[in-house]
């Protein structure tokens, strides 16, 4: 008899422990994305850490040395440092490698915000404009490093949610062309450009930056991908770049 009833207590307590609820408990001692983006403050504090640690890696070495060292500004030879000032590097270079997770960090909070964010903070109660401003924060950051990387590399995956990605089992991406990566930066851009407030707290981006690099981007495809949109990609490069400099003479 004592047997049947551990039986029953094993079998009861087996079905518990099975149950979605039992398994999944809210955590409450750290913040996750259920438990953050309550509010306006919340939304504005994930889209200020876009402007900081993600671009790290990126910025640390990486951008340096192909700029101020590829281009002879900069004497230095030393180890793996010097392999782009003799334009000897190999994919296995170190600062290679931090460069390109670096700028794919950029795009992974980017997509965090833009994917995660919206749905939480709708049913938190947060206005839909502070949630496009945000996602506006969030798209100019990724179309930004998506200028970067079809700088750098010309060919590379092009990642919107990393998670559903993981969800289908898909990670095997392919690479998109130089043109492709242009394009979905420009997006992006354009987007922030059309959402973005004209003015917002310092260090913050603005729908003047957006114009701004999209004056940069137009102008960089103009020059690089030689097709017959190279006219009409000079003059709205030339019509962002006016918009930009009459904020920026009206600031002064």
């Amino acid at each position: 008899m004592k047997l049947k009833y551990l039986f029953s207590i094993l079998f009861v307590l087996s079905m518990n422990a099975c149950s979605k609820e039992f398994l999944e408990i809210p955590p409450v001692d750290r913040l996750t994305a259920d438990n953050f983006y309550r509010n306006a403050s919340d939304v504005r504090a994930a889209t200020a850490a876009l402007y900081g640690v993600p671009w790290f890696d990126f910025n640390d070495k990486f951008f340096w040395l192909t700029g101020d060292c590829m281009s002879g500004n900069m004497y230095y030879t030393y180890d793996q440092e010097g392999q782009f000032f003799y334009f000897s590097f190999t994919p296995g270079n170190a600062h290679l490698s931090a460069g390109w997770k670096g700028i794919y960090r950029v795009v992974s909070y980017a997509n965090s915000i833009i994917n995660d964010m919206p749905r939480i903070a709708e049913n938190n109660g947060v206005s839909r404009g502070v949630i496009d401003g945000a996602i506006a924060e969030a798209r100019f950051m990724r179309g930004t490093a998506y200028y970067f990387i079809a700088e750098y590399w010309g060919e590379a995956p092009i990642v919107e949610n990393a998670g559903a990605l993981v969800a289908a089992n898909d990670l095997i991406l392919p690479k998109n062309t130089k043109a492709n990566l242009y394009e979905f930066a420009r997006r992006d851009l354009a987007f922030a450009a059309e959402t973005l407030p004209a003015s917002d707290g310092a260090g913050r981006v603005t729908q003047w930056s957006a114009k701004g690099m999209l004056a940069k981007l137009h102008l960089t495809m103009a020059q690089n991908l030689g097709d017959s949109k190279s006219a009409e990609n000079f003059a709205k490069a030339r019509d962002y770049a006016a918009k930009s400099s009459k904020r920026a003479a009206f600031r002064l």
